[in-house]
């Protein structure tokens, strides 16, 4: 089930609409509490998620960038033989 939030004329009250019946219900602290949470969890993951793909990419750049060096160090051992 989904409804459609709003903020509500001059109270600035945030609201839903259900969906079904289109009834307007308000928004008490104690009623967006568990949707906050909710909503809040989701996107702490969704950024942890990021952050390790960050940190894979940047692990995957730093070996690429020290991959070429090692090459290099490697044929100069290699040609000193």
């Amino acid at each position: 089930m989904s409804f459609k939030a709003t903020a509500a004329g001059a109270s600035h009250e945030p609201t839903l609409h259900c969906p079904n019946c289109n009834h307007e219900i308000r928004l008490t602290e104690s009623l967006a509490a568990p949707l906050i949470a909710e909503t809040r969890q989701r996107f702490q993951q969704q950024l942890a998620s990021k952050d390790a793909e960050m940190e894979r990419k940047t692990e995957a750049l730093r070996l690429e960038r020290r991959l070429p060096r090692i090459a290099s160090k490697s044929r100069t051992t290699l040609r000193s033989d």
